[in-house]
C-alpha cells in the first residue's frame, strides 16, 4: 500500500490485526466489555469459595504453608474476600485496565501475555474506595451500599488494606526479567505512595486555604494545592499503572516515559469530571453525591481555627463563636459573592483549559515516539475484546 503516516511518506506491505470478533460501537459498550473482563480476572484471582491452596497462595505460600495451620477458609472468605469482591462485582469503569494492558500492546509487545494483569489495578483502586468511604463517611458506592455499611468499619478498613497486597501474585510472570520485575516493582509501589499522599492532602481539604482566596480573589495557592491532590491521587497510580504495561511490553524508556505522561493527563482530567459530577450527580445514582467532600472539607476548616486537638463543638456553636475574619468569609455581601464565584469560575475554565492543552500535548507526544517505525510498513491495529 502507499500513504502517509504522520505526514511521511510510506509505501509496502501493511496488515490488519483484529483482536476478538465482537463489534462494539461506542465507548461505553468498549469499556463494559472490558469491565466484563476485568470481573472474569478479578474473580479467578479472588474466587469466592477458594480451595486450601488458593487461599494459601493468597495469604502465604508454599514455602509459608504452615501459616495456613488454624485458618478456617469459609471465615477468611467471609471477611477478607467477599467484602471486595462485592465492590468488584458491581462493575466499575476499568479504565485503569485497560491502560496497563494497552500501553504493553502500543510498544509493541502481546499483552495476551500478561492477561491476569486485569485484576491488578481493579483491587488497587477497589482498596482505596473501600478506606475512602470510611473516611468520607459515605453510604453509596457503585450504586449500592459502601462495604463498611454492610460489614461494619474494622472489616472494610482490613479488607480495603488487605487489597493493596493480594495483587502482589499477580505480577509473577515468567515472561519478565529480572530488571523488568524489579522496575514494575518500583512503579507498583510508587504508585501506591502517591495516592496515599493525595489522599492525605484531600483528608486536610482546601477549607483552610478558601477564606483568603475569596477575600482577595488570588486562587493560585488553592488551585496548586487542588491539582497536587489530584496529581497524586489519580495521575500518578494511572502513569504508573501505564509505565508498568510499556515495561513488560518492552518498551524503550522514551516510549515509557511517553505513555506515562499521556495517561497522567488522563486520570487529571478524569478527576476533575469526577469532582464535577460529585456535586452535579452520578447516572444511576451509582456513589453519594457532594456530601463527603463537603464533610471533609467543613472538618478541615474547623481545624485550621480551633486547632489540632480542639474540642467539636456542634456547628451551629463554632459559627457564633466564630472569629470576625472567618464570619466576614461565610457572611460576604451579595456582590462580593458573585464577584467570588465569577473569579471561581475564570479559575476553573483556565485550569480545564491548561488540562485540555496538556492532555493534546501528551497525546502528540505519545504518537510521535510510539509511532515511529523504521521499516516502511503500517500497522493498523483494531483492539476489541483484548483487555
Amino acid at each position: 500500500m502507499r500513504g502517509t503516516l504522520e505526514g511521511r511518506a510510506v509505501t509496502g506491505p501493511a496488515y490488519v490485526e483484529r483482536s476478538g470478533f465482537e463489534n462494539i460501537d461506542t465507548l461505553d459498550d468498549f469499556f463494559a466489555a472490558v469491565g466484563k473482563e476485568v470481573r472474569r480476572s478479578t474473580a479467578a484471582a479472588l474466587p469466592l469459595e477458594p480451595t486450601h491452596a488458593e487461599l494459601r497462595d493468597l495469604i502465604a505460600s508454599e514455602e509459608l504453608a504452615h501459616y495456613m495451620e488454624g485458618v478456617d477458609p469459609a471465615g477468611m472468605a467471609a471477611t477478607l474476600i467477599a467484602p471486595i469482591r462485592e465492590m468488584v462485582d458491581r462493575g466499575g469503569k476499568s479504565w485503569r485496565s485497560y491502560a496497563a494492558l494497552a500501553c504493553c500492546d502500543v510498544v509493541g509487545g502481546d499483552s495476551r501475555k500478561f492477561s491476569q494483569w486485569l485484576a491488578m489495578p481493579e483491587l488497587m483502586h477497589v482498596g482505596s474506595l473501600i478506606i475512602d468511604d470510611v473516611q468520607d463517611r459515605s453510604t453509596v458506592r457503585r450504586g449500592g451500599p459502601t462495604c463498611h455499611v454492610t460489614h461494619g468499619e474494622p472489616i472494610a478498613i482490613n479488607a480495603g488494606t488487605a487489597a493493596y497486597f493480594l495483587t502482589q501474585h499477580l505480577l509473577h510472570s515468567d515472561e519478565l526479567d529480572s530488571d523488568q520485575k524489579l522496575r514494575i516493582y518500583d512503579l507498583y509501589f510508587a504508585a501506591m505512595r502517591a495516592g496515599h499522599a493525595g489522599q492525605a492532602i484531600d483528608l486536610g481539604g482546601m477549607g483552610p486555604l478558601m477564606p483568603a482566596a475569596v477575600a482577595t480573589g488570588d486562587c493560585a495557592t488553592l488551585q496548586a494545592r487542588i491539582l497536587a491532590c489530584h496529581r497524586l491521587k489519580t495521575a500518578a497510580p494511572a502513569g504508573c499503572l501505564a509505565r508498568m504495561g510499556a515495561v513488560a511490553g518492552g518498551g524503550s524508556k522514551e516510549q515509557i516515559a511517553a505513555v506515562g505522561e499521556f495517561f497522567e493527563a488522563v486520570g487529571l482530567a478524569f478527576q476533575i469530571m469526577d469532582d464535577v459530577l460529585n456535586l452535579r450527580g452520578f447516572k444511576g445514582n451509582l456513589k453519594q453525591r457532594g456530601r463527603g467532600h463537603l464533610e471533609r472539607h467543613r472538618h478541615a476548616a474547623d481545624r485550621a481555627r480551633d486547632g489540632p486537638t480542639a474540642a467539636r463543638a456542634p456547628r451551629l456553636a463554632v459559627d457564633h463563636a466564630a472569629e470576625p475574619a472567618e464570619r466576614r468569609a461565610h457572611h460576604l455581601g451579595r456582590g462580593r459573592a458573585r464577584a467570588g464565584l465569577r473569579r471561581a469560575r475564570r479559575v476553573r475554565d483556565a485550569g480545564a483549559r491548561a488540562h485540555r492543552d496538556r492532555l493534546a500535548e501528551g497525546r502528540a507526544a505519545a504518537r510521535s515516539v510510539v509511532g515511529a517505525r523504521d521499516a516502511p510498513r503500517v500497522r493498523l491495529v483494531r483492539l476489541e475484546r483484548h483487555y
